[in-house]
């Protein structure tokens, strides 16, 4: 697996700036100020930030598609000389995976074509694509229909807990977080060697758990909450895939929202709703959108983000 880009974004004085970090917790939106317990620490894992996507600036966009079409010694000088502190970057072409709502793969197609992926395969629960880490950052800020994004890291064999537990142990796990972070297991499928999913997170965090111990003489802990890194294991028949998850809180948690309601519809299933109505060509021509049972007004908050081009 090719080095990671390792900067971060962090939150002072009402600007984002970025700083050395480990792994691909750089790929995870920017979503506001971190805890008040330590506003100023450049290395605050982003998951300590609210998920306040309406502050995300377009600016870093720009940033990562300049270096990548044009390279470091095109960019200023600050942002040049973090890419020269032992970080690298490639325009190398990764593999990944949107999850959305069942139903919504075609819209959510079309949208990731338009912000750049390539090579989609529409599946039942979501969308694979590949592209640079540019379109991974793309699909961070700006997806209305994506759940997560997920990064496939590896394929690893499954045909037993132990080969599972080997393949993952085998991975280069200090490429993407410090022995003294914080995981986190999702694990989705059963088969006949791995008969309950808590199981198989269960030996999958003991490898990540191992491959530190030898190597650091020390390990990081699990946090179910807000963890450094989110490792993603979806298990077919003899194979385990294995992925990052690189959007940190849910996508469809816009930021916007103080309090959620009784049966809330989520955010990227309304977007897909009006998407499908056919919202955005309407808004353009300037019409307008009323909701008379709105709830807590999810599908005007939406439309009005979509007629607003936010």
């Amino acid at each position: 697996m090719p080095t990671f880009l390792r900067s971060r974004l962090y939150h002072r004085e009402g600007k984002v700036h970025a700083a050395a970090g480990l792994g691909v917790q750089a790929f995870r939106p920017f979503r506001g100020a971190p805890d008040a317990a330590a506003p100023h620490c450049p290395h605050a894992h982003l998951r300590s930030c609210g998920p306040r996507r309406i502050l995300i600036v377009r600016e870093t966009v720009a940033f990562w598609v300049t270096f990548e079409r044009e390279g470091k010694d095109s960019l200023p000088h600050e942002r040049s000389r973090l890419l020269q502190s032992g970080n690298s970057v490639t325009p190398t072409s990764y593999t990944f995976f949107a999850p959305a709502s069942r139903g919504i793969a075609p819209l959510l197609a079309q949208e990731l074509r338009d912000l750049g992926a390539e090579s989609l395969e529409e599946h039942r629960a979501g969308v694979g694509f590949s592209g640079p880490l540019a379109t991974g950052y793309r699909v961070c800020l700006w997806s209305r229909l994506a759940s997560r994004l997920l990064l496939v890291l590896a394929r690893v064999d499954a045909t037993t807990a132990d080969t599972l537990y080997e393949g993952i142990r085998s991975l280069p796990w200090r490429d993407h977080m410090a022995p003294s972070g914080t995981l986190a297991v999702s694990f989705n499928g059963t088969s006949e060697a791995i008969r309950n999913s808590h199981f198989g997170a269960l030996r999958v965090k003991d490898a990540v758990v191992d491959y530190f111990l030898d190597r650091c003489g020390e390990r990081p802990s699990v946090d179910l909450e807000r963890p450094s890194l989110r490792i993603n294991i979806h298990l077919y028949p003899g194979q385990a895939v294995v992925s990052l998850d690189l959007s940190g809180q849910p996508l469809h948690r816009r930021g916007y929202r103080v309090e959620t309601v009784a049966a809330p519809l989520k955010e990227n299933l309304a977007a897909a709703i009006l998407v499908r109505a056919g919202w955005p060509a309407v808004a353009a021509a300037g019409g307008g959108l009323v909701d008379l049972m709105c709830g807590s007004g999810t599908l005007l908050i939406e439309g009005a983000w979509m007629a607003a081009d936010r």
